[in-house]
């Protein structure tokens, strides 16, 4: 059943019935049967966001799993399956939703406004200040949380299945009907998201998830990765960004008298606070990097070598006995290995045919995901996106104090003749600099991290690696 996927600290609570009568009595063609249509129920996708995340935690509390219908309704498809394991840290898969679903409308968002308040200040409708910026910074995180709301707003809503949410928790037959209905869920499902880390494809039900929505759908392309590990440089490429601008506001602005231009000390002054900067937020986010490309690209080798027989699955960890009830568990590896046979075309599962599945199972992941998962995981293209989006999030709320301040240095220098010491178009040439370093920088760090990566497991080598990392893109930014 999804013990895998409803966590083993739970399972007391949301699987209740799976010791029952009828789950016991359960075949591995059950798995493949169509669900009543009040069985299928589906949530929005702000709906699996509320609170934070705290849908995705684990928790022993007596509530925890209480069923919630108001929180989904009766649908005819999904938009989205949801599939992860339950032993990845919950506020990894909360934050890379966030970001995966949020991240372009809190960028547009965050320019829109930072330009409009630098137009405004550049016609003097409104003063200007600093305040402008950091409204555009709240507003972004604003956005990046809470936009899926604020869409929902407006009756666009789309529906996904999440196993806690969707899954009747109060009834143990409707419970026990859905967990083995899998498949159905699958088939009505336009896109499989898969919340990956290391961890994902050893366990037997998140392969199975995999494999059936291929078996059904046959479209490997409609699988999306999204590495949980994500959300964490993403926060550390959004910070890295806002206090370089932060630096620059502030030294052409607010620091004469610490960055004199002029004077070797404030030079000096400047390039510390830089080269503080840079070896104070470089070090984490290069080492996220190479340990996430380095786990992305031994993922096609470890599904070349996966082997049905060791992938773990909660009834064989805990040697079929429920670890909080004590009852006896129906091993879900057999129903699996059932499933598999009916895909082989055999009718039934013999004792000595475990090599037989195996074929059969990687034959068809073969076939269907090899290619997909190479060309994903063996290329951080993938994670350009995102990543811009973090870097665009941190300089944008910038151009409002940029667009006022030189803006109307232009205007008066071009219009009223006035003669300045410095090039007056000077600054203005150095934001539309950062603005085309920002999707330079982000490659950058991919690139790096692509040609660290080989050397990543290397002993001694973790400290030399990220040390020429950050001395490389440091002389490259100069």
């Amino acid at each position: 059943m999804l013990r895998d996927r409803l966590g083993s600290d739970e399972s007391a609570a949301s699987i209740g019935g799976s010791s029952s009568s009828a789950a016991r009595s359960r075949r591995s063609e059950d798995l493949l049967v169509d669900l009543a249509p009040e069985l299928v129920r589906g949530v929005p996708v702000g709906n699996i966001m509320r609170r934070f995340g705290t849908e995705w935690r684990q928790s022993t509390a007596p509530d925890a799993l209480r069923w919630r219908p108001q929180l989904s309704k009766e649908i005819q498809r999904y938009t989205y399956f949801f599939s992860h394991d339950w032993q990845t840290s919950w506020w990894m898969k909360y934050l890379s939703l966030v970001i995966y679903f949020n991240g372009r409308a809190a960028a547009i968002a965050t320019f829109l406004f930072s330009v409009f308040f630098g137009i405004l200040g550049l016609l003097e409708i409104v003063p200007l200040t600093i305040w402008w910026t950091i409204l555009g910074h709240v507003l972004g995180l604003l956005v990046l949380f809470f936009w899926q709301h604020v869409r929902e707003l407006g009756c666009n809503a789309r529906f996904c299945f999440m196993d806690r949410l969707c899954i009747p928790q109060d009834d143990p037959e409707k419970k026990s009907q859905c967990i083995y209905g899998l498949a159905s869920f699958l088939n009505k499902s336009d896109y499989l998201v898969v919340l990956w880390s290391p961890s994902y494809f050893s366990r037997l039900w998140c392969m199975y998830e995999v494999a059936c929505f291929l078996m059904r759908r046959k479209e490997a392309h409609r699988i999306k990765f999204l590495p949980v590990q994500i959300s964490i440089l993403w926060f550390l490429i959004y910070f890295a960004v806002a206090t370089t601008w932060l630096t620059v506001l502030i030294a052409q602005r607010y620091g004469s008298a610490i960055f004199t231009w002029n004077e070797i000390t404030g030079k000096v002054n400047l390039a510390f606070v830089m080269a503080l900067q840079v070896f104070i937020l470089y070090p984490p986010i290069f080492y996220l990097t190479n340990e996430m490309l380095h786990d992305m690209a031994q993922l096609p080798r470890e599904l070349q070598q996966f082997d049905i027989e060791t992938a773990k699955c909660f009834c064989c960890s805990n040697g079929h006995v429920h670890p909080a009830t004590g009852e006896h568990i129906e091993c879900d590896r057999k129903l699996i290995y059932g499933v598999l046979h009916w895909w082989s075309g055999s009718s039934g599962v013999e004792e000595d045919g475990v090599e037989q599945i195996q074929r059969v199972f990687k034959s068809h992941m073969d076939r269907h995901l090899m290619h997909s998962v190479e060309r994903t995981f063996t290329h951080s293209g993938f994670l350009l996106r995102p990543l811009m989006f973090a870097a665009a999030m941190g300089s944008f709320p910038f151009m409002a104090d940029f667009i006022g301040k030189e803006g109307g240095r232009l205007v008066t220098t071009w219009f009223i003749k006035m003669k300045f010491k410095m090039p007056p178009f000077r600054n203005a040439v150095f934001v539309i600099y950062i603005l085309f370093w920002i999707p330079l920088f982000v490659r950058l760090i991919l690139l790096l991290g692509n040609m660290g990566q080989r050397y990543w497991q290397s002993s001694g080598c973790k400290c030399a690696l990220i040390l020429i990392q950050i001395l490389s893109l440091f002389v490259i930014s100069l």
